[in-house]
């Protein structure tokens, strides 16, 4: 009797998830509009990537990198040019052909840093064409 309730203990244990894992530190997507402050998508080096995936083309869209049904196109570029593009898309994309006679609706989504919220680790651009009449 002793050693079932040792071992349900165990067992709660391991289903206690581990705080490096989530806790306070998780960080979701979150709609919301370009920062003026460019220092909150300063990064020092990119991470090398964790799995063995075809790489995406030198600031070149690469349409080849997705299935045509998953709608999205990728391109990689350097830590010292990512503010620039960052900057292209917010202002292509966000400020001048988001809504109005264009027929786009465009949504910027970021993901807070883990180690600060004051800076974001991953931004998502949604573009929806409405047709109009």
């Amino acid at each position: 009797m002793e050693k079932d309730s040792e071992r349900a203990q165990d067992q709660r244990k391991e289903d206690v998830p581990d705080d490096k894992k989530c806790g306070p530190k998780i960080s979701h997507m979150v709609i919301t509009q370009p920062s003026t402050d460019l220092n909150k998508y300063v990064v020092d080096k990119f991470h090398p990537p964790t799995t063995t995936s075809k790489p995406a083309l030198f600031e070149s869209i690469d349409l080849s990198l997705y299935q045509p049904s998953a709608r999205c196109a990728a391109f990689c570029t350097s830590e010292s040019r990512l503010l620039r593009w960052i900057r292209v898309f917010s202002n292509r994309y966000y400020d001048h052909q988001n809504g109005g006679a264009t027929g786009y609706k465009t949504t910027w989504k970021e993901q807070e840093a883990y180690s600060s919220p004051s800076k974001c680790e991953k931004i998502v651009i949604h573009l929806l064409y409405i047709y109009l009449d």
